[in-house]
């Protein structure tokens, strides 16, 4: 049997240790090893990969272009019930119609391109590391130190939550900065100057007041995110690890089920597993 997370100071990998994957990285070192995989799939994948991803990432744009164009029929309907002009509010209705009937279809087509890449962006790199790992006789290590723990579990879920999370990512990176195009004209348009009081008695006058106010709203949201991503991101690699944990003495239970019951360990199995379990309900108080 290998060795358990109960048996490694895991109390103390909850409490207080700073796994590797998050120890001394900043945004930009995990960005640089992003495009890395990605090359990596590119090469593996030429014509596909790069074509794929055209597809996804043009999914955003287009999705930005629907949603601002759907608001403005909205904005006609509204218009024309003020101003009681029937005509215009059917017309304004049938193009609102139009393109929800677009968006459904636009959803289907990027959910399809999407889905598509994410398998075989899967399966490039799970490819790699199966060949890695299992490879001649490098996944037998008789020290354990300095491997990479749950090696099973980093191929297995690592690979597919990085294809998920990517794809959920890129295409809604490209749609906000698509949006913020679209809709910083408009707003640009409609926003007045804003006076701001001081405490002197006098009064700022801040041209085009709304979109200032919204841009520094986005920046300030945006730096706190950041922030308490760095706190997220600790306890999540945690999370993993200690999950894996539960998952691995759970599936050696089942394995060795007759020694463990011809030797009476029924006891400390259940022990083992109920620890395990406390892993990772004190690790999720600070989580949530």
């Amino acid at each position: 049997m290998t060795t358990s997370i109960s048996d490694i100071g895991a109390d103390a990998v909850v409490a207080t240790e700073c796994p590797p994957d998050t120890a001394g990285r900043s945004v930009w070192a995990d960005v640089g090893y992003i495009l890395r995989l990605l090359a990596f799939h590119a090469r593996r994948d030429a014509v596909l990969a790069i074509l794929l991803w055209i597809l996804v990432l043009g999914a955003g744009t287009v999705q930005s272009y629907l949603q601002l164009h759907f608001i403005r029929e909205l904005a006609d309907v509204t218009n024309g019930l003020v101003a009681g002009n029937r005509p215009a509010v059917v017309a304004a209705l049938i193009g609102a119609l139009s393109f929800i009937v677009l968006t459904a279809a636009h959803e289907a087509f990027s959910t399809i391109f999407s889905f598509t890449l994410r398998i075989r962006m899967r399966t490039a790199l799970t490819n790699d590391l199966l060949g890695r790992w299992l490879g001649g006789r490098n996944f037998y290590h008789p020290s354990q130190e300095g491997q990479p723990d749950h090696p099973e579990q980093r191929i297995q879920e690592d690979i597919y939550n990085f294809c998920l999370n990517l794809l959920q990512l890129a295409p809604a990176i490209v749609g906000t900065i698509t949006s913020f195009y679209l809709y910083s004209n408009q707003l640009w348009l409609l926003s007045s100057p804003l006076a701001i009081a001081t405490p002197f008695g006098g009064q700022i006058v801040v041209p085009k007041g709304l979109y200032v106010c919204a841009v520094v709203i986005a920046v300030v949201a945006t730096v706190c995110a950041h922030l308490i991503g760095r706190i997220y991101t600790r306890l999540d690699v945690v999370r993993l690890r200690v999950e894996a944990g539960f998952r691995h003495d759970l599936g050696q239970a089942r394995e060795f089920a007759e020694q463990i019951v011809l030797g009476g360990g029924q006891a400390v199995e259940k022990a083992r597993a109920h620890h395990d379990y406390d892993l990772i309900r004190r690790n999720w108080r600070p989580y949530t």
